[in-house]
Formats: structure tokens, sequence, C-alpha cells
């Protein structure tokens, strides 16, 4: 079954595509304020408010296409597809240079189809673009660099690194329901503390239209073209050329399937090598020149923590972040709702992380080491993976741990042998924590 996600932007978007009348369909709406089916978002506005300029038109439409397939993945329930899975999408998009997009569409849906594990096509079409306004209120000093930040440990190390040059930084957070939004705050205002005037901070409330008495999705594989988007829009309004850093550790990048229960597109890849391969492809198509620099892709999460010069900092502020697949568990166990669980894989993945490197999380909701949950229950199922994970790998020969690696997607050949690296040193990272006793 193809559901159709149809995109208009402004009020004099009339567009009515040609299918059947009783197709299922999603309507997205941009920049029409009184469209029951608008986006819940302002992140042009805020951008005009806050530096008195928007993004090129290109950068828009890329902004638009990004949070329509947000949109999509969230609003399109798995559960009425033949294998409780794979979904058809067709995304109908007004964009600024319809020729020009209609060159890149095959690396739009190559893309966006590896990322959430669905068929997706896309149909552009023109959209009318207002006449840009002339800046009101453009800051002196524009950041040079900007800088993904989730409030999570990698986005935390990444702000940290930045800070301790010279540069000023814009953050960029997307959060949409839940505590996110409460994490991010807190690491800023540490930051404030230490760096006064070193930084902007963006966090960008997105949400998909409020469609009423409908199941959505929760597995928000596509936020990161989302959260990309929303970077290089910030990068853009800053200046031609400013990078976009997204800052995650390669173990997590990689994200090689434990078990082969949990292949293909039950691993998120969200930074996946052949993903950002795409994306810079498509970047470089468009002409959009703001690289995408994946600083910390050949260390892992205790390599990255190591490595930080400001510690001290670094030491008081890890216990505000969260890595937690949801923190949201245990408040319905009674507990507090800003808690990591303990048990899922970015949780085990932190614990062993703060172990390499010495340092106190503060958070120790769940004793994974002593009190280990069965594995039986679904509590139990990322430390049981991940216990299988490494007796495999403690006499693969490498030849069969390269085949892992590619098992979630192609690599440049030039990366290979890093990402090799980074995914043995990370998973030895884990067995040396789960060894431990701690």
């Amino acid at each position: 079954m193809m559901w159709h996600v149809i995109v208009k932007v402004g009020i004099e978007d009339n567009y009515i595509p040609n299918i059947a009348a009783d197709a299922p369909r999603l309507l997205v709406a941009f920049d029409r304020p009184d469209d029951p089916f608008r986006m819940r978002e302002h992140v042009l506005d805020n951008l005009k408010r806050f530096y008195g300029r928007l993004p090129s038109p290109i950068v828009t439409d890329l902004l638009f296409l990004g949070m329509a397939t947000y949109a999509a993945d969230m609003s399109i329930s798995r559960s009425i597809t033949d294998d409780d899975w794979t979904r058809e999408i067709t995304l109908h998009v007004p964009v600024s240079l319809h020729q020009l997009w209609t060159t890149v569409g095959e690396v739009v849906t190559k893309m966006i189809s590896f990322l959430t594990g669905d068929k997706w096509s896309i149909e552009f079409r023109e959209r009318i673009v207002a006449t840009a306004p002339v800046p009101t209120q453009v800051e002196a000093f524009l950041p040079t660099k900007v800088s993904l930040f989730s409030g999570g440990m990698d986005s935390l190390v990444g702000a940290l690194d930045l800070l301790s040059g010279d540069d000023k930084v814009a953050f960029v957070g997307h959060y949409g329901g839940g505590k996110t939004k409460t994490f991010q705050d807190k690491i800023v205002n540490k930051l404030s503390e230490e760096y006064p005037g070193r930084f902007d901070i963006h966090r960008i409330h997105v949400l998909p239209p409020l469609i009423e008495a409908k199941k959505g999705e929760t597995t928000m594989r596509s936020r990161s073209i989302l959260f990309i988007a929303l970077g290089l829009a910030v990068a853009d309004v800053c200046g031609e050329g400013v990078p976009l850093n997204i800052p995650e550790n390669g173990l997590i990048s990689l994200n090689v399937p434990l078990t082969g229960a949990r292949d293909g597109s039950a691993s998120t890849r969200t930074t996946h090598p052949y993903f950002v391969s795409l994306f810079r492809n498509l970047l470089a198509e468009l002409n959009i020149n703001h690289p995408l620099i994946l600083p910390y892709r050949f260390m892992t999460k205790g390599e990255m923590l190591r490595q930080v010069t400001n510690q001290p900092l670094l030491a008081r502020s890890v216990p505000l972040s969260m890595s937690c697949a949801h923190p949201e568990a245990e408040r319905w166990h009674g507990g507090a709702s800003n808690k990591h669980c303990g048990y899922c894989f970015p949780c085990i993945i932190r614990q062993a992380s703060s172990y390499a490197a010495h340092i106190e999380d503060g958070d120790k909701s769940v004793d994974i080491i002593n009190l280990p949950p069965d594995y039986n229950a679904k509590k139990g199922h990322d430390l049981r993976a991940v216990k299988i994970a490494l007796a495999r790998l403690r006499n693969r020969p490498l030849n069969r741990v390269v085949f892992d690696v590619l098992d979630s997607g192609p690599i440049p050949p030039e990366e290979l042998q890093n990402y090799v690296d980074v995914y043995r040193r990370g998973m030895e990272e884990v067995r040396t924590f789960i060894s431990s006793g701690r």
C-alpha cells in the first residue's frame, strides 16, 4: 500500500496530486497558519528573529524536505504493512529549483530508504519563492562553526572541544515531546557558566501535524535527516562555508547488528558512513557549501571522553547528559522520568565509556553487572545480545569482522580499516566493563 505525503508551502499552494481518491495520504503544510495539517514548527521565523536573515532557497528546500520526511516517518504506522515494518511512501514536495532537484531525486530516495528501511519515492514540483528580506539585525559576531546538540554525552564532548578553541559556535538541538529539552537546558546552563558569550543555542521544536485518533510511529529512523537539515539551515544564515559538526562516536555510527535478529532496519543508521556519504553527495550536487564534519568517527565513546581538554567541566557536566534510548521508561515503574534505564544498548555503551575514561556518571539507575535483568525479559534483550556479540568477536578472524562491519551498510574502501578498528576497540571497552564486576 503506497502512502502519499503531500507537502504544501504557502497559502497559494493548491496542489492536488493525480492519485486515486482512496489512496492513503498525509498532508503536511508550511507557512499556512490556518491549515489544520500545518507542521508544528517555527524554524524560519526563529532564525529571522535571531539573525535577521533566512537560509537560501535551496537550503530552505532541504529543510522542508527534512521536516516532511520526519512527519511521514512519525505519522505512518508500520503496523499496517504486510511485514509489520516496511512502508511504501511517496513524497510530493515543492522546491525552488525544480530541474536541479529532479537530477538528485535518486540520491534523496536512496538516502532516506537506507536510513528508515522503507521504500521511498519522491515527486518534485516548483514552488513560489518570496523575495528574500533585507537583514534587519545581523549579529556583529556571527558563529563560525555549527554543531548538532542532542543533550547526549557525545554532543557534550563536541561542545567542550569546540569551545576550547577561539571560534564562536552555534549549537542546534531538536526536541519534540518528552524530556529532551530539559537535558539540553541543563548542559547549556553549565556551559554558559564557563564560556559566557561564546555560543548561540537553538533548541528547535519540530513535531508532525496534529492528527487526532491516529496511531503513529516511535522508531524515528528519519530523525537524523531532520537534525542535519536544521543544522544546515543555521549554518547557512551564519555564512557561506560554515561547517556543521556531527559529534558521534564510531561504534554507534556503525551500529553493527549485535545478532542476526537485530539485522537490517532493526538497527538504526543515523550517522552511518554510507548515509553521511550520500548526504555529502546530495549537498555537492545542490551546490550547498557547508561541510559535514564527523570529528569522532574513528573514536570510541571512551576515547572521546579521555581526549577532552577541560576534564573538570566534563566531569561536572556528564551527569547532566542523557544517552538512554527510552528515558521515560522508569516513570512507568514508579521512578523518575529523567533517569537512564541502564539496560538499553546506548546505556550499556555509556556505562562502558565512563568506566574506560574513569569518569563518575552519577546515574546508577540499574546495576546491570551485579544485578543483571532477566535475559528472557524485555529489559534483558540488549545485554544478552551484547554478550552474544562479544563471545562471537573474541576469536573472530579479521576477515569475518570486516564482513560484520559491512553488514550494517557500505563503507568507503579507504575508511574501512579505520571503522573495523574502532568497532573492535569499542566492543572491547564494553567487554572490559562487563567483566569488571563494577
